[in-house]
């Protein structure tokens, strides 16, 4: 019987194991808005036509971080991002872009 007994709380023990997910997945929600009224257009609509390319164009890169390539500015849940989302972005975007070093002198 303890053998049995010890089969089913290792059966249970390896079912509760759970694999952490990654940084992005809670964000691969996509909300329904009505005509107009998803807050991506809204926000870009207020800004003038080259500002609202260049802020969506930035939105479109920090989207696909957050969300390893999966969801783009428009269906990214932005209400769900939080500060490990951020700490993940920022350091992405330090190495993506760091600066240029050279030896001094030079």
């Amino acid at each position: 019987m303890s053998a049995g007994k010890s089969s089913r709380s290792a059966s249970r023990k390896s079912s509760k194991k759970k694999t952490k997910p990654t940084a992005g997945a809670f964000l691969n929600r996509i909300a329904d808005y009505a005509e107009g009224q998803h807050p991506l257009h809204v926000y870009l609509s207020g800004l003038s036509p080259s500002s609202a390319r260049v802020t969506e164009t930035a939105l479109e890169s920090i989207a696909d971080i957050l969300s390893n390539g999966r969801r783009t500015a428009e269906d990214l849940a932005w209400h769900l991002i939080r500060a490990q989302h951020v700490a993940t972005l920022r350091g992405r975007l330090q190495k993506l872009y760091a600066p240029a070093t050279r030896p001094i002198g030079i």
